[in-house]
């Protein structure tokens, strides 16, 4: 090897080297000299920069002195001591002093300098190892003049402005746009607010209505401020102020007529809406009804899809009584069975339901429930 490992050049060893005096000189030896000189030659790097590093290469801790520019864009630079700062056109600091903590890099207009934050008597600044906490202390200023406005609410303000000591009274009315009604009266408070109220002018006067409790009828008086009271009208009652003739159904007759509109309270549901056939060769349900009943099955049987305008979510249930012995039904493909299996058959003398749900979104009645009695 032309290095011993610790970059001294060994010459070969004899016979190639060295020559013997007043002997000729082998071919053989002297290329091998040459050879190894030029294997040497190749570990080393180069001034004009051919030769190149392949490897790793340690300075033996001396100075790098007279470098002009780091160009490197990759690579890792170890034990490796910058005597001068990197500027900031290097992308450094152009500093080589430890900050302190709390100590910040602060532009001066040329570079950095490291500084710390200043505050008055009303500020606690709290340098810590990598941060600063500020808290408030106290202290406060001067106001010399206090007045109040209350804008577009409706309130004004009396007794400002206060210079040292004072009281500032409100008055006035919260206004509609602001949330209040503007008024001081119920009776204009709901002029303002737009809310109708139970008086008006007939033929002989005002009239007014009272209704409570379970009678039969009500009437309207005509001439007066008050009415004779009645507990239960029907769900849709006129009242005339003023007319002539008798009264007749739901109508009170008087002047102008004023309807009187009301939910029934505590009426008697609807019932069952349900849909009844005997057997035939086909079903076919109401999508609005409850129910559809067959109340003898004794022939094959296809379910056809659900006549009407069905509602999502709307819940429909199938009863069938099979008399005789089915030996198929068959399902419009509208229905569709989930956590469940549509029947193929029917039990003779056994009754049959079958739950089902409409789905909008996939335009199906899903069977939800199949029963069958034991």
């Amino acid at each position: 090897m032309p290095f011993d490992g610790s970059g001294n050049y060994l010459p070969p060893s004899a016979p190639t080297f060295p020559a013997i005096s007043g002997t000729p000189i082998s071919s053989t030896y002297y290329n091998n000299v040459i050879n190894d000189i030029a294997t040497a030659l190749n570990n080393c790097l180069t001034r004009d920069g051919q030769g190149k590093p392949s490897g790793p290469i340690s300075w033996n801790n001396q100075d790098l002195l007279d470098v002009a520019n780091f160009a490197a864009t990759t690579g890792t630079i170890t034990n490796f001591t910058f005597t001068n700062p990197i500027g900031i056109a290097s992308g450094g600091t152009g500093l080589t002093t430890v900050p302190t903590d709390g100590q910040l890099l602060i532009g001066n207009g040329t570079d950095y300098s490291l500084g710390s934050i200043t505050t008055d008597s009303n500020l606690l600044m709290t340098p810590t190892p990598g941060g600063i906490a500020l808290s408030f202390i106290g202290g406060g200023g001067s106001v010399s003049s206090v007045n109040a406005s209350g804008g577009t609410t409706g309130f004004s303000f009396a007794g400002g402005p206060i210079t040292t000591s004072g009281t500032l009274t409100m008055s006035g009315t919260l206004a509609v746009a602001n949330g209040g009604t503007g008024s001081v009266s119920a009776s204009a408070a709901r002029t303002a607010l737009g809310v109708p109220g139970l008086t008006g002018s007939g033929a002989s006067g005002s009239w007014g209505i009272s209704i409570t409790g379970s009678a039969a009828s009500a009437t309207t008086a005509t001439t007066a401020t008050s009415a004779t009271t009645a507990t239960s009208v029907s769900s849709n009652a006129t009242f005339n102020n003023g007319g002539a003739g008798a009264a007749s159904g739901t109508t009170y007759n008087g002047g102008t007529a004023r309807t009187i509109s009301w939910n029934t309270i505590g009426a008697t549901p609807d019932a069952a809406r349900v849909t009844t056939s005997t057997s035939s060769a086909t079903l076919t349900p109401v999508a609005t009804d409850d129910m559809t009943t067959r109340t003898t099955q004794t022939v094959n049987l296809t379910i056809a899809a659900p006549s009407g305008t069905p509602v999502n979510g709307f819940g429909h249930v199938i009863r069938i009584k099979a008399t005789g012995a089915i030996a198929t039904v068959a399902w419009n493909a509208i229905y569709r069975a989930l956590g469940t299996t549509l029947p193929t058959s029917f039990v003779s003398g056994k009754t049959h339901y079958i739950g089902i749900i409409y789905n909008s979104a996939d335009t199906k009645w899903d069977a939800v429930s199949v029963a069958t009695e034991a």
